[in-house]
């Protein structure tokens, strides 16, 4: 799973999955649908998510593994326009 931080045009930088050239965005994930870590989604930038401990990575992994089996049901961005960040 690629973890990365990235800004659509004209909105702020927030994190997302990689998933071929389309990026799941996890901050509007993270207010539509509920998780168990959602303090770790809601940054900018890859820090709090990279620092948190191997129980919340497994959950966070567990989650993101079950939405996107069916990605047809998640709303995604073209990876073309976006503007990535690194970490």
């Amino acid at each position: 799973m690629r973890f990365g931080s990235f800004s659509p045009p004209g909105r702020h930088r927030r994190l997302g999955v990689l998933d071929g050239d389309r990026v799941l965005d996890l901050s509007e994930l993270a207010v539509e649908r509920p998780l168990p870590w959602p303090e770790l989604l809601l940054e900018p930038n890859l820090d709090p998510l990279l620092a948190a401990s191997a129980p919340a990575w497994r959950e966070v992994h567990g989650w993101l593994t079950e939405l996107l089996a069916a990605p047809s049901a998640l709303d995604t961005h073209d990876i073309a326009p976006l503007r990535c960040h690194t970490p």
